[in-house]
């Protein structure tokens, strides 16, 4: 198995999510196929035959990835967006309560 997509979708990202925050129901559709063919995700039966889908270390390694993506850029968002507004939403003449 490959060690996963270069770059998963968005949608590929929520479902990594959602099944790592679940019971691990399988959806049965094409994200999980592609999720399922790029080794992030491994399809498990229990003594009951019931069939259920877990992250696999890949997937994990993936969700760690996605994770620190997202905090980077959350913190850029954090130091760019207050100059942001201070310059373009601010009323004419006001000079940021000086």
């Amino acid at each position: 198995m490959s060690s996963g997509p270069a770059r998963l979708s968005l949608a590929h990202q929520r479902r990594l999510r959602e099944v790592w925050r679940s019971a691990g129901w399988p959806y049965h559709d094409l994200i999980e196929i592609d999720l399922l063919a790029a080794g992030l995700l491994a399809r498990e039966c229990d003594a009951a035959g019931r069939e259920t889908v877990r992250v696999t270390d890949a997937g994990i390694h993936q969700l760690a990835e996605t994770l620190q993506k997202n905090r980077a850029a959350r913190n850029t968002m954090k130091t760019w967006w207050p100059g942001w507004c201070a310059r373009c939403c601010a009323p004419a003449g006001w000079s940021g309560g000086a």
